[in-house]
């Protein structure tokens, strides 16, 4: 009988540890409703080890003798007409405050689930855009994509001159497109191409140097 009690309450609390691990661990929706489906076996398991739970004795009245008088008082009463009083220890009185337990436990989960992700998004500034899904915003409020790729993405530096005035340095990418950074007292020009960096390089005076917007649009 122990060993019984001990798998019942074993699985008991194994269903209980996957169905909210699953809830916290859920990013969308379909994975919140999936962690819920070990909450049938969490019932059957509860009510096993419920009714498993010896009933306990009243203590109060094996110890008090049942005199003649409460004796005959029972005789004078139809047995139809004798109240039936809860007996405490009985597994149906445990199984409401188990049902009212387990129900109250599961929207708490499910309440704390959802709030829990809608208050760290607002706390660091994103915003959900879709189900699982965060957008990171700027200082100004504007949604961004952390995966855009900017324009010099891929290039790495490859030559500096900065001798004098301009001072230049040149970029190229594995592709072997390049593009040359002129720096004129602060103003920064920019002049791209797709293949021939090292010839570009040499001339690099007298190509022809734009705005980034310009060069990158």
């Amino acid at each position: 009988m122990k060993s019984q009690r001990l798998i019942i309450s074993y699985s008991f609390f194994i269903c209980l540890l996957l169905m909210v691990s699953g809830i916290f661990s859920a990013k969308t929706s379909s994975q919140l409703l999936n962690s819920f489906i070990y909450l049938p076996l969490i019932f059957y398991f509860g009510l096993r080890l419920l009714r498993s739970t010896p009933a306990r004795k009243n203590s109060r009245a094996s110890e008090k003798p049942i005199t003649d008088s409460a004796q005959a008082l029972v005789r004078a009463k139809p047995i139809a007409a004798i109240d039936p009083e809860p007996v405490a220890g009985v597994p149906d009185n445990n199984k409401r405050i188990f049902l009212k337990l387990m129900g109250s436990a599961g929207i708490s989960l499910v309440l704390m689930a959802l709030f829990t992700k809608k208050a760290q998004a607002s706390f660091f500034g994103s915003a959900p855009v879709g189900p699982g899904v965060v957008g990171v915003k700027d200082i100004a409020g504007v949604r961004i994509d952390p995966a855009e790729k900017k324009p010099t993405d891929g290039y790495a530096i490859t030559d500096i001159d900065d001798a004098g005035t301009p001072a230049y340095y040149g970029f190229v990418k594995k592709t072997g497109a390049w593009y040359i950074l002129k720096n004129t007292s602060g103003a920064f020009l920019y002049a791209k191409g797709a293949s021939g960096y090292s010839a570009n390089w040499t001339g690099r005076a007298a190509l022809t140097y734009d705005y980034f917007n310009t060069v990158f649009s």
